[in-house]
């Protein structure tokens, strides 16, 4: 399934997470001030709290166990960039 993983501890506003979104890429990272501002809201970015590594894989994983329909049926929320600004 496709995800993306961004450990990243700071930022000010992601490019690459914007673009891991638009691709129907479903994000997990770490709730850095950036990234709760902008993404909080969407559903498709799993935000965990700064510096649990564990959390980060847990997340990761859960979305890689999805079985096909399950990850379909969640991403079908987010097939078009333009649905960013309806969310």
């Amino acid at each position: 399934m496709p995800r993306f993983i961004y450990p990243s501890y700071s930022d000010t506003f992601s490019l690459t997470v914007l673009e891991a979104v638009a691709l129907g890429l479903t994000v997990v990272a770490y709730g850095i001030p950036a990234l709760r501002y902008v993404y909080k809201d969407l559903p498709c970015v799993r935000l965990v709290p700064v510096g649990d590594k564990l959390r980060l894989a847990l997340e990761a994983l859960k979305i890689l166990l999805m079985d096909y329909e399950e990850y379909r049926r969640f991403m079908l929320q987010f097939q078009h960039i333009g649905t960013l600004g309806e969310q």
